[in-house]
């Protein structure tokens, strides 16, 4: 991925009674290396259960790539004010932002 903006996905988790995911749906407008990154994402966490407030969740994910200001060869993972990033060996920094939609 060059560096820039990923752009953003809509999320939309279905649980069922015990907080198992019983469907997903994502957006059509989300580039590929983000909606791939999702849909792997969600095929690592799908066996969980979950706690929500309702039984729909909806969610937007917005990433963003650029140069590792700290590289240092290592992978990190880590979070700041507003969003969580994780930053590669090859000097790049994914910053995700994840938000809830409000009905």
């Amino acid at each position: 991925m060059p560096f820039g903006p990923v752009g953003s996905i809509d999320v939309q988790l279905d649980l069922d009674e015990t907080g198992h995911l019983v469907a997903t749906h994502t957006s059509e407008r989300a580039s590929a290396p983000l909606h791939q990154a999702v849909l792997r994402t969600l095929a690592l966490i799908g066996a969980r259960a979950f706690t929500a407030k309702s039984l729909t969740t909806r969610l937007r994910i917005t990433g963003k790539v650029s140069p590792d200001e700290v590289h240092d060869g290592f992978f990190a993972i880590g979070h700041d004010e507003h969003s969580s990033y994780f930053e590669l060996p090859s000097g790049r920094r994914v910053d995700v932002t994840v938000t809830a939609i409000e009905r």
